[in-house]
């Protein structure tokens, strides 16, 4: 079993997380993941205790939104999106118990970084 440490700054980086998340549709997983393991938290605990809070941080944001903006606001893509999620969370869970966590910790940084060279290729591109 890898030595790992437990991370030492927590409270803000969850506000910092849970505010970009909520303010820009996203970051909550790729700054608090990458951060924690950053860290020297263990991978498999990281990924799923994010992917838990980010589970309650993402329904008080759309609670929110909805009451704000009404039914209205959902649109088809987000019903997709939302299908999408609970279809790919099991498999995601079976993942992140079967692969090493060397390899997940690789892999994780690998698909961080390919995410965030589309987004700044998408954002010079328009």
């Amino acid at each position: 079993k890898p030595h790992t440490r437990e991370p030492k700054v927590v409270e803000p980086l969850g506000f910092i997380g849970g505010f970009l998340d909520a303010a820009g549709g996203g970051g909550w997983g790729p700054v608090v993941t990458s951060n924690l393991l950053a860290q020297g938290a263990a991978p498999r605990t990281t990924i799923g205790t994010v992917n838990t809070a980010e589970f309650f941080l993402t329904a008080t944001i759309s609670a929110t939104f909805i009451t704000q903006l009404g039914w209205g606001a959902f649109t088809m893509a987000t019903v997709g999106l939302l299908i999408g999620g609970i279809c790919a969370a099991p498999f995601g869970a079976m993942l992140a118990k079967r692969v090493p966590a060397r390899t997940l910790l690789t892999l994780v940084g690998v698909i961080l970084t390919l995410t965030s060279l589309w987004g700044l290729y998408q954002a010079i591109v328009r």
